[in-house]
């Protein structure tokens, strides 16, 4: 054809068409030129040629729009040169015109879309400018979040936010308009068999839409840090806090979809039900609509996971997935602080205590107990805290009230029997007046149990710090009177308190003190035979049989009358 057959709207595309292979082929000579005629440009916006049919009219207006796009990605100045001849007003106005009735079938023509997709460039290009950010009208932020509607503009919308975010007040007005709701769903279809790379021949867009998504919720809540909560409600707080704080898309992205099932960590947890949920929750508030931020983020913070209601989380730990893991290397791998573990598992023990009447209170008191045992089992990892002032008494308030027959009873035995024998333990423990607790749990009825006890009770008592403390409390005259049995106490209780009065004895600084006061209520001979016996079990005949040996004259009433006198002594200790 020549010049002459060619129609007006013709040779003005090929003009254009032609200025888009220059800034192409050369984009260093182009970068310090300034476009001169972007009014001129935009004028073919508002005025598209006259006689062509509605293709040849879509394909000439996405031509312009990709000149004053080429010519922005050339040249910086460009922009603000683009913004100042009124640009955002009509490229805004012009996307608002032909988005009203597209479709993503309409994407498979091409040249409609081409135009949409071309305006969505050009304007999220431009929003990089404080003053294009300023031009922003807000009928466009309802357009730019619907266009988030559309599998076709999807990517190319995403592009933008993050610039738009930039600004507090179109960060909220996106916010009331709903856009986390379309941007949660978009991280929740992501491949993981797939890798995102620039020279893959075949990555699924849902990938690209994932880690976009990801980038655009990261630049909301750097605006608006209110709308971390909301994150922490959908995600669980620990996945929020990767999905924030980590560079790298892509690893939160497959913890959310992975490909092998439920992901539980101690301290994050995934389960696939959980996306199900996370979007059935979303298809309905998409159907709420919302007038403020406030009420916008209000809904998304108050969401809670059906499958979730169960879980104990105690400092950012699931204890059920401690436990599950074992407590060992690979549960405590996560664990920021495990002295603040410990401690916060205390203070819930503490609490369910209060209402041990309950019985999902007991099952959970069971589960927490379970987690410190692991804790205290891994050697000097916790023990400073267990001898804090106040938490050793935690653990005999549990010994208190829980059932001697229950897992939480004998957990806590396994417990204090692995920090007993520590001196370092003992000796922290000394002063805190903890020790009358185990005396009254040796107590009928509660010996039934007493032989763990006693064990525990012997390991602390080997402690010289310990030692000296059951010197000068009434802890002595109470083994004494298990031993002489002034009440109904069980052989074995006998045995116990024989065996840790022995102990006293044989103690370098305590014995001697010891000795004297046991005068008062004791022969000498017994005294001696109660140290020096080979066995428990000798002194305890010794005791319990009639002498009238010269060095030894013993008798039911002599006994009787010392069961009595220390009962006396120790109802009113």
């Amino acid at each position: 054809s020549t010049i002459g057959e060619l129609s007006q709207g013709t040779i003005i595309s090929l003009l254009i068409k032609t200025q888009i292979l220059i800034l192409q082929q050369y984009p260093s000579l182009m970068k310090n030129l300034t476009f001169p005629s972007y009014d001129c440009l935009l004028l073919t916006l508002t005025l598209p040629p006259l006689g062509e049919d509605t293709a040849t009219k879509f394909e000439f207006l996405a031509t312009v729009v990709s000149l004053a796009l080429k010519t922005c990605q050339v040249c910086e100045t460009n922009g603000e040169e683009l913004i100042r001849e009124d640009g955002m007003a009509i490229l805004s106005k012009s996307l608002r015109k032909y988005l009203v009735n597209y479709s993503d079938s309409m994407s498979k023509n091409g040249a409609s879309a081409n135009l949409i997709i071309g305006l969505i460039q050009t304007l999220s290009l431009l929003f990089q400018f404080p003053s294009g950010r300023e031009a922003v009208p807000s009928s466009l932020l309802h357009d730019w979040i619907h266009c988030l509607s559309f599998p076709s503009l999807i990517c190319y919308a995403l592009d933008g936010i993050p610039h738009l975010s930039v600004d507090r007040n179109i960060c909220e007005e996106l916010i009331k308009g709903g856009v986390l709701l379309y941007l949660l769903p978009l991280t929740l279809f992501y491949d993981t068999t797939l890798r995102l790379e620039n020279d893959a021949s075949i990555v699924a867009e849902e990938n690209k839409n994932a880690v976009q998504a990801v980038m655009a919720l990261k630049a909301l809540c750097m605006t608006v840090t209110s709308v971390t909560k909301a994150l922490e409600s959908c995600y669980t707080p620990p996945v929020a806090k990767m999905l924030l704080q980590r560079k790298d898309a892509t690893e939160v992205l497959a913890i959310l979809n992975s490909s092998q099932g439920d992901v539980e960590r101690s301290t994050l947890l995934w389960k696939s039900a959980m996306t199900n949920e996370l979007i059935q929750f979303i298809t309905a508030q998409q159907q709420c609509a919302t007038t403020s931020v406030h009420d916008s983020l209000r809904s998304l913070s108050e969401f809670q996971y059906d499958c979730l209601k169960n879980e104990i989380v105690i400092d950012g730990v699931y204890i059920r997935v401690f436990n599950k893991l074992g407590g060992g290397r690979e549960a405590m791998s996560d664990v920021t602080s495990a002295a603040n573990l410990a401690r916060e598992i205390l203070l819930f023990i503490k609490d369910q205590c209060m209402r041990n009447d309950d019985v999902r209170a007991k099952e959970e008191i069971t589960s927490v107990v379970l987690s410190l045992k692991y804790m205290v089992g891994m050697d000097g990892l916790v023990d400073h805290v267990i001898c804090e002032e106040g938490n050793w008494g935690v653990l005999c308030t549990l010994l208190e009230i829980m059932e001697s027959s229950g897992e939480a009873y004998n957990l806590t035995c396994d417990i204090l029997s692995l920090i007993s024998t520590k001196r370092s333990v003992a000796d922290a423990l000394s002063g805190q007046k903890q020790l009358y607790r185990l005396l009254r749990l040796l107590s009928p009825p509660c010996a039934i149990v007493a032989n763990r006890l006693w064990t525990i009770l012997e390991s602390l008592a080997s402690s010289s710090s310990i030692a000296h403390e059951m010197l000068v409390t009434s802890a002595w005259l109470e083994l004494l009177g298990i031993v002489v049995g002034y009440k109904d106490f069980s052989w074995s209780d006998r045995v116990g308190g024989v065996t840790i009065l022995k102990r006293l004895l044989w103690d370098a600084t305590v014995g001697p003190m010891l000795a004297p006061l046991l005068m008062r209520f004791l022969p000498s001979s017994l005294i001696t035979t109660l140290k020096e016996s080979s066995s428990p079990d000798i002194f305890l005949r010794t005791f319990d049989k009639n002498s009238n040996h010269p060095e030894l004259i013993w008798d039911e009433s002599l006994r009787s009358t010392l069961r009595g006198s220390l009962r006396t002594l120790l109802m009113h200790a």
